[in-house]
């Protein structure tokens, strides 16, 4: 994966990517699918998506593939009572979010 992403990972292409359009819930049902891709069990998907979801609400902005690009979404969300509580639910569940968009960029990059 860092290989690749090194590689490969191209900002133009996220950029392009968060052009799209996409809904909040689109992203979040790709997310919850593409989640099996990299070995979550179907009960971890949806508690990742729920999650992902509430730290959205939470936010005055709404979710894009750009949303965790400003690293002070994550700290913020480590502070949070939920993810202390949580053992860091929260916060993994983002950093699961941003791991997927790379992913996706860097296997539209390799496409094109």
């Amino acid at each position: 994966y860092y290989e690749k992403s090194d590689k490969y990972f191209s900002p133009s292409v996220a950029a392009d990517m968060d052009g799209r359009g996409e809904t909040m819930e689109e992203l979040l049902e790709k997310f919850e699918r593409d989640l099996s891709r990299h070995g979550v069990k179907p009960s971890g998907r949806g508690p990742h998506r729920k999650r992902v979801q509430h730290i959205v609400d939470k936010f005055p902005v709404p979710l894009t593939r750009g949303f965790t690009n400003d690293p002070s979404v994550l700290e913020e969300v480590k502070t949070w009572r939920e993810d202390r509580s949580s053992q860091g639910h929260f916060s993994t569940s983002l950093r699961w979010f941003k791991k997927w968009v790379e992913v996706t960029a860097v296997e539209e990059a390799l496409a094109s």
